[in-house]
């Protein structure tokens, strides 16, 4: 991770750097080109060489004061010979700017690198930090939401065992004065009334435990590749007869689906769960289910909708709760744990399960699952 980050800032460095120097480079030359280019206007070669030509016919057209144009002529190739040192000079000056637009943009880039290594290892470190703290709080506030979670489920177990468990009390703690007070005949009414009250109560009592079981003792995920298609028509053809007079079940398919890896056990079990919660749910009219699947880049889409009557807004909000339940409080257990449960293997199988669409149209989880 340092060497990546390290490249990434290096790189930065480099495209700001680069064009500095260049910039600073071709306006050192152009400078020094602008400088030299107005001494040589001053005193062009071109004219020197007429002028130096001048001078010799002179000497030869006047001897008696050749030595005064011998003096003249020497001062001007002196002049001319100046002029072409300029030109010399010029090139090297450049030639030496250009070596030392070098030197020092090679001397910025070895000093960027230890500098940039430095930061990018300080980044690296400062990152590092702040995810060991944020997963850190992360566990602990994980732990906080596990005990809050807990806790209500204690408490509504204690409300859902100490429903039954009251009217079994008052049986148990009355029956002996009834004995007392009633006759034979009276008495073998109110004690088979009696037992049938403890034995339905015994039932919710026991169903209870059994919902509690079964999402405690969820097995391990256990993936390999399958295809999607061919699981919802295996999942039609075993829960036909579960749901004959009261729910018509269609798998929408229009494209050849990737295989992805999947519980196969596990993820019936989950959308057994959604089918007999839409089933239980509207226990007065028959509903059809459609399922969808879509795969797009990475993970599979699976849509499961219901026609059924809509959730109560404040149900939804908490309907994967092991405490709410869409089911009438008249039945014999309400607490619900049959969408907790395909939430958990949702979770399992690194993906999530959510109710996208809860309207007269109809009633719509979505599972995702990663396609890997």
């Amino acid at each position: 991770m340092i060497r990546s980050l390290w490249l990434k800032i290096f790189s930065i460095v480099l495209l700001v750097v680069l064009p500095l120097m260049a910039a600073q480079y071709f306006m050192q030359k152009e400078s020094i080109e602008l400088s030299f280019n107005m001494a040589e206007k001053s005193n062009p070669i071109e004219t020197l060489d007429s002028h130096m030509s001048l001078l010799k016919k002179l000497s030869r057209y006047d001897p008696e004061n050749s030595e005064l144009y011998k003096k003249e002529f020497e001062t001007t190739n002196e002049s001319r010979n100046a002029v072409r040192d300029l030109k010399s000079v010029r090139t090297n000056l450049i030639d030496d700017i250009l070596i030392q637009t070098l030197r020092n943009t090679l001397l910025v880039l070895l000093v960027s690198l230890g500098v940039t290594y430095w930061i990018a290892r300080n980044i690296v470190g400062i990152l590092s930090r702040l995810v060991q703290d944020n997963q850190t709080q992360a566990l602990r506030l994980e732990r906080l939401s596990a005990l809050e979670s807990w806790q209500k489920v204690a408490r509504m177990m204690v409300h859902e065992i100490r429903t039954p468990i009251t009217p079994i009390k008052l049986v148990a703690t009355d029956i002996e004065n009834k004995y007392q007070s009633l006759e034979p005949t009276a008495f073998s009414k109110y004690l088979a009334s009696g037992s049938e009250l403890i034995r339905s109560q015994v039932v919710v009592v026991e169903r209870l435990i059994e919902g509690l079981t079964k999402f405690a003792k969820l097995p391990d995920v256990q993936k390999s590749p399958g295809s999607i298609e061919k699981f919802f028509k295996n999942f039609i053809e075993n829960h036909r007869d579960f749901t004959a007079s009261r729910a018509h079940i269609e798998f929408e398919t229009c494209a050849e689906f990737d295989q992805i890896s999947f519980d196969s056990a596990l993820l019936n079990l989950l959308f057994f769960n959604l089918l007999k919660n839409a089933v239980e749910a509207n226990p007065d009219q028959s509903i059809s289910v459609r399922i969808g699947v879509q795969q797009r880049e990475g993970h599979t889409e699976v849509n499961f909708a219901n026609s059924g009557k809509t959730i109560p807004k404040e149900m939804a909000a908490q309907m994967f709760q092991p405490h709410v339940s869409s089911k009438s409080k008249s039945s014999e257990s309400h607490f619900g744990v049959g969408l907790t449960i395909a939430k958990k293997i949702a979770f399992d199988h690194k993906g999530d399960l959510s109710l996208i669409q809860n309207d007269l149209e109809a009633v719509v989880f979505k599972l995702e699952l990663p396609s890997l």
